[in-house]
């Protein structure tokens, strides 16, 4: 069941794709730095096969090279 808040968490880094490298960080440890950009993708999953599958949210994440 997709809940108020669960799509407030999504909403959250869609809005705010500076805040995705903060979290990334502090939660796990991982440093993409002032210089990681934040991309949101497509949330389509399909394959060639007929199963559906959909994420709620996608997110690139890249550094630029120093």
């Amino acid at each position: 069941m997709v809940t108020s808040t669960h799509e407030a968490h999504h909403s959250i880094f869609r809005h705010d794709q500076d805040l995705f490298p903060e979290v990334m960080e502090q939660v796990f440890g991982v440093v993409l730095g002032r210089a990681g950009r934040v991309t949101c993708l497509s949330t389509d999953l399909n394959e060639l096969r007929p199963m559906e599958r959909r994420a709620d949210s996608v997110l690139l994440a890249g550094t630029s090279a120093r």
